[in-house]
């Protein structure tokens, strides 16, 4: 199975590079790709990384 990483420095939509790049997670994911969401931030939690990836990681944990 194809797999996409998404590198962003946020995992919150707090302005348009951040939104496109969860738009597009979940869009891929929808397509049945595994996608990998990662940040440097603390992230968003575990309901909301569940909704635009198949996996996310944000400072060292993953979810």
């Amino acid at each position: 199975m194809p797999k996409v990483v998404i590198l962003n420095d946020a995992s919150v939509a707090r302005g348009g590079a951040t939104g496109l790049a969860l738009l597009q997670a979940r869009l891929l994911r929808a397509r049945g790709l595994a996608v990998v969401f990662a940040s440097a931030d603390r992230g968003a939690g575990p309901r909301r990384c569940a909704t635009s990836a198949s996996r996310c990681i944000w400072r060292g944990r993953s979810r």
